[in-house]
């Protein structure tokens, strides 16, 4: 195209017809005709200073590094950072937590006790076991209004009575079994004096238990 409207203006043809005939403006071949050469301009991209597959293998080690520290590692803004992790689809989210003294084995070996059980007893037999804590006045923490307009809400801001529940449920069921209300946190001789005095006795068959 940059050839034909060269060959048009040396033959000729006003810069102003061939800026309406080509579409293009007249600054553009004025531009071109100062040229020596009309091959397009290679525009060389500067080499990145930030090495995405470091940086790739840097999260994937060290999930938890916050940007400044990152960025502060590789040596460039943390905005660069930032806008690489976009790039990577790499987002920040919430971590589950697992307990430090977890152990495989143990578990697999629970699991597999577990499931020569339900064998024996039928799944009828489990009951998973939860605790829970609430307070007098909860607080909600969203409300509808218009769009940037913010909504206030009132908490309490000094720590009251705190109530827990622990209970037993079925799975499939709706249903609780031996619930305790306590106030004091619950440890291994209060659990065990549930355990005895309450939910044992609520089953007349064996069961099996798996606390969550």
């Amino acid at each position: 195209m940059r050839k034909k409207v060269i060959d048009y203006v040396e033959n000729g043809g006003s810069i102003t017809k061939a800026a309406a005939l080509f579409n293009i403006g007249r600054a553009t071949i004025y531009r071109w005709l100062g040229r020596e050469k009309l091959e397009a301009t290679k525009v060389k991209h500067r080499q990145r200073k930030l090495d995405w597959k470091a940086l790739s293998k840097d999260v994937q080690e060290n999930p938890q590094a916050r940007l400044r520290d990152r960025a502060e590692k590789f040596g460039v803004r943390p905005s660069a950072i930032c806008y690489a992790l976009k790039k990577m689809k790499v987002t920040r989210k919430k971590k589950g937590i697992r307990y430090r003294e977890r152990n495989r084995e143990e578990r697999m070996k629970y699991y597999r006790v577990l499931r020569e059980l339900i064998k024996i007893y039928g799944s009828e037999s489990l009951v998973f076991i939860d605790e829970s804590g609430f307070e007098e006045f909860q607080a909600c923490f969203y409300a509808w209004s218009k769009k940037g307009k913010k909504v206030f809400g009132d908490r309490q801001g000094k720590r009251g009575k705190r109530e827990n529940l622990v209970a037993g449920r079925r799975k499939g069921k709706k249903d609780f079994i031996a619930p305790m209300v306590f106030t004091r946190s619950l440890n291994a001789e209060g659990f065990e004096g549930w355990l005895s005095l309450y939910l044992l006795p609520s089953r007349a068959h064996n069961i099996s238990i798996n606390y969550g």
